[in-house]
């Protein structure tokens, strides 16, 4: 093995140095003279004449590197790395997020950074405030969605444990090993689901939270092929969603403080009509055959939200908050 320290091993080394300067210390807003990269290759002990650079930037050029020159401010590097903003924000959701353990999520936080240059390393190690969350306990969450994934794309049968937590807080794992045909992995409120036929439950398709399984092995068993193909949308809407079942026309009045949260919800085709200075109406269709979820959302505007129409939909929320005071 040739030993790097060599000056001759280094200057074999020197196009692989030279890209990574233009990499780390230029970009779409950054650029760098000539005098900086042979001072960049000089910390790495290579020595570069000028006119031997010149030839060896036309070579990453013909490699596929897009440089470009400003004859007046120097070299940069025009490329698909991700910006500050970018990484900042990749960061700080990381970081936020639930279905990660605190390990993991710092691991990770870690290898995006390094996909930025050097000129978002000050922000490295920077504190990320987010609200308190409870984080994921299960550390083998990567290993469980890679096992899914490659079970789905070669259509095999899988098998797991799957536990739930009692009241104080250790697993309790169900009975059996469970066996299923996965179909599908979704993503809702920071939780992945696998969407998948089950013999335990044949008449329907089963979901499973994926940070509640254990032990997931691909089988040499072929998946089960459905007749009728499945529509993750359709699915996610009737199982996920906070309004499913049945359609209704439902008339809400709400406080225009809070227009925001309805249109965030509803999205922004939502017809507003004013009612007064302080007030707003929308009608919009919701499933309300099983309304507590919709009822939920309600409830947390703090009176500041209230169901005009139908009556019986109405009805049905103030029968569910006498029930919670007890009445």
């Amino acid at each position: 093995m040739s030993d790097s320290r060599n000056p001759e091993s280094r200057n074999k080394l020197k196009m692989l140095y030279l890209r990574d300067i233009f990499m780390n210390y230029s970009d779409e807003e950054h650029y760098i003279t000539l005098p900086q990269i042979r001072q960049k290759l000089e910390e790495f002990g290579i020595k570069a004449a000028r006119k031997a650079l010149y030839d060896d930037i036309e070579s990453l050029r013909a490699y596929g590197m897009n440089i470009v020159l400003d004859r007046n401010k120097g070299y940069r590097l025009l490329d698909e790395r991700f910006t500050s903003a970018e990484i900042k924000v990749m960061v700080d959701e990381i970081a936020s997020s639930r279905l990660l353990t605190d390990e993991n999520a710092a691991k990770l936080v870690s290898k995006i950074e390094k996909l930025g240059n050097s000129f978002v390393e000050y922000e490295h190690g920077r504190s990320i405030y987010v609200s308190e969350r409870p984080k994921n306990t299960n550390d083998r969450i990567y290993e469980v969605i890679d096992i899914i994934s490659k079970a789905i794309n070669e259509k095999r049968v899988i098998s797991f444990n799957y536990f739930d937590y009692t009241v104080r807080k250790r697993r309790k794992f169900r009975d059996g090993i469970y066996k299923c045909s996965p179909y599908a992995l979704t993503f809702n409120e920071e939780k992945y689901y696998l969407i998948s036929y089950c013999d335990r439950h044949p008449s329907a398709f089963t979901h499973f939270r994926v940070d509640h399984m254990t032990n997931v092995v691909i089988t040499d068993e072929p998946a089960v092929i459905q007749n009728s193909e499945l529509n993750i949308e359709e699915y996610m809407e009737s199982t996920f969603s906070m309004f499913s079942g049945r359609t209704e026309a439902v008339t809400m009045r709400f406080e225009n403080r809070f227009v925001n949260a309805v249109l965030d919800r509803f999205g922004y085709e939502t017809k507003l009509h004013p009612v007064d200075d302080e007030h707003f109406s929308f009608t919009v269709n919701i499933k309300t055959e099983h309304p507590e979820p919709f009822f939920a959302w309600i409830f947390k505007f703090n009176g500041g939200a209230e169901i005009l129409e139908p009556l019986t939909v109405r009805d049905n929320y103030f029968e569910m908050l006498h029930k919670s005071i007890g009445e």
